[in-house]
């Protein structure tokens, strides 16, 4: 049972996509980029939704994560794949715009890519 990251409770849990749908389309299906919340943090005045603060909280800690799950310099689709949990068609739209190196995807453009463009600094 999901429960939600801020206060604990197990009812009215909302999944909360920290990289919205209309930053980054292909990461709505990594499990990654979703955060449980009650409905009052996630759509409440102390939301990501209605303080930017909280979102930006959200979005290091996401990219955190990325970087340690991405913890190699150069990845091929497959991997980003089976890493992310997304479908082909979502590395597709993720990788449409990085460059392909003899070794690969590299990791910094992955990342970024999947916080939909965008590197946040701590």
């Amino acid at each position: 049972m999901e429960y939600c990251k801020e206060c604990g409770t197990t009812a009215g849990i909302e999944e909360h996509h920290i990289v919205y749908r209309s930053q980054a389309s292909y990461m709505v299906g990594a499990r990654i980029n979703i955060k449980y919340l009650c409905g009052e943090h996630h759509r409440g005045n102390a939301s990501p939704h209605r303080d930017r603060k909280i979102d930006l909280k959200y979005k290091k800690e996401l990219q955190k994560k990325l970087f340690e799950l991405f913890n190699k310099e150069y990845y091929h689709k497959s991997e980003i794949a089976e890493l992310l949990g997304i479908n082909h068609n979502q590395v597709d739209k993720l990788t449409k715009t990085l460059t392909w190196c003899k070794e690969g995807y590299e990791r910094i453009d992955i990342v970024r890519s999947c916080m939909g463009g965008m590197l946040y600094a701590d």
